[in-house]
């Protein structure tokens, strides 16, 4: 399954639909299933969304480990939270994970 994810304009409507595909890809993602999706824009916008989705899928795996410490998924949390928030910084969103 490909899907491209590109932004078309301003449009409410549009935007609203584009976040729902993202979303729906990024919860797939971070259950460790495959997804084929093609993203384009800018490079600062394709970092923002890969660095989240990433921090997301680590902070995820690190909570279901069953050696896992208070420090380790503090550690990934923190992670998970500094990417947000370049995706925040980047698209005027709030991450949705």
């Amino acid at each position: 399954m490909q899907k491209d994810i590109v932004p078309q304009s301003n449009d409410k409507q549009r935007f609203n639909k584009l976040c729902r595909l993202l979303l729906a890809t990024l919860v797939a993602s971070t259950k460790g299933k495959t997804v084929n999706t093609q993203i384009r824009g800018t490079k600062e916008e394709i970092d923002a969304i890969k660095e989240a989705m990433l921090a997301s899928r680590q902070f995820q795996e690190e909570l279901h480990k069953p050696n896992a410490t208070v420090d380790s998924v503090m550690k990934k949390l923190n992670l998970k939270n500094s990417s947000a928030a370049k995706f925040e910084k980047v698209f005027g969103i709030s991450w949705p994970l």
